[in-house]
């Protein structure tokens, strides 16, 4: 009876460290805090979480780091660079492919099919400001320079899909708000639907692997290294 109080203590032991091994290799391998940047932050966390679960760093009319022509709705002229109400429009310092890697995940986008030049065959991002019967629409350039060309959302995808196609930022995954800002409804509908399919390819996330259209938010394993869309246009795919 001594002998064997005398070996409890020892059985304890090992059934203990026993344990403790168990515990540690059943403990995901977690990465250090300096393994993170902005290029992938998301890929520490765990896939269950749903993506309102997450706060994602977003940025308001992401694509007007400058303002390289403008549209008078009222007079319905178009001039080239900015005028004085442009800087109340410039909302950021850097272009979405910089925001992206600095850890930005919302980007929100107004788009119209009026840009620069007439024609009907892209979407330019936008943004309208409206005072009494006075509307301009400003369109934005593809960088800092205010000689660079107006920014597509050809252009936006283009960038986006180039920061998930780094291995670095494939686990990551970007919200694209899509608005409709100014110029012809049916016309700016169909050319988003036809882009999206297009452009966006298989970085676009679909619900059920069928369609844009959202009916619950995703959970970020589902949505890892996609485009997931939120949009403003009811007939659009990514309504």
């Amino acid at each position: 009876m001594i002998r064997s109080q005398k070996r409890i203590p020892g059985l304890i032991g090992l059934i203990v460290a026993v344990l403790l091994m168990a515990v540690v290799i059943k403990l995901p391998v977690r990465a250090a805090a300096d393994d993170y940047s902005g290029s992938n932050w998301m890929s520490g966390l765990d896939d269950s979480r749903y993506l309102y679960e997450i706060n994602l760093p977003g940025t308001n009319n992401s694509g007007f780091q400058s303002v390289v022509g403008w549209y008078n709705n009222t007079e319905d002229k178009r001039y080239p660079g900015a005028d004085s109400g442009a800087a109340f429009i410039l909302t950021q310092n850097q272009g979405v492919y910089e925001q992206l890697k600095s850890g930005v995940r919302f980007l929100d986008l107004g788009l119209s099919d009026i840009g620069p030049e007439e024609r009907s065959d892209q979407l330019i991002v936008t943004s309208t400001v409206t005072s009494g019967s006075s509307s301009i629409t400003y369109f934005a350039g593809e960088s800092s320079s205010t000689s660079a060309g107006a920014l597509t959302l050809d252009r936006v995808i283009e960038r986006i899909r180039d920061f998930l196609g780094d291995e670095t930022s494939s686990k990551e995954t970007i919200v694209l708000y899509l608005r409709q800002d100014g110029g012809n409804r049916d016309n700016v509908i169909s050319l988003l639907n036809k882009k999206l399919t297009e452009l966006a390819g298989n970085y676009l996330y679909l619900e059920n692997g069928s369609s844009a259209a959202l009916t619950a938010v995703p959970t970020l394993g589902s949505s890892r290294g996609k485009i997931v869309i939120l949009s403003g246009f009811t007939d659009a795919k990514g309504a």
